[in-house]
């Protein structure tokens, strides 16, 4: 469904940027988010009849999708801290680094 409409020149100035912080719900996002755009506010009606239809069909995606980001996590992580260890090790002559023991 396309609420915005306008040429490809129009999308930068449409941008509506972090607005979630401040918003109680979905409603409120949707009226901050059309009124930064210019655009013309939705019915309260509408507006959940949307909210309803995507969280029905997206919801139990994005609960993976956030599940997934937190169990990886730690992987991530561990993989970046392992990958600077080596530049370090690399790059630097080992008199200046403490003994790792290995």
């Amino acid at each position: 469904m396309l609420f915005l409409r306008g040429g490809v020149g129009d999308r930068g100035r449409r941008r509506v940027g972090k607005l979630a912080a401040g918003c109680e719900d979905f409603s409120e996002y949707c009226a901050r988010a059309f009124d930064k755009a210019g655009a013309s506010r939705l019915p309260e009606e509408e507006v959940q009849e949307v909210f309803q239809d995507l969280s029905s069909r997206f919801g139990r995606r994005l609960n993976a999708f956030y599940q997934l980001r937190s169990l990886f996590a730690p992987v991530v992580e561990g993989a970046v801290l392992l990958d600077r260890l080596a530049f370090l090790l690399e790059s630097v002559s080992a008199t200046y680094l403490p003994s790792l023991g290995m």
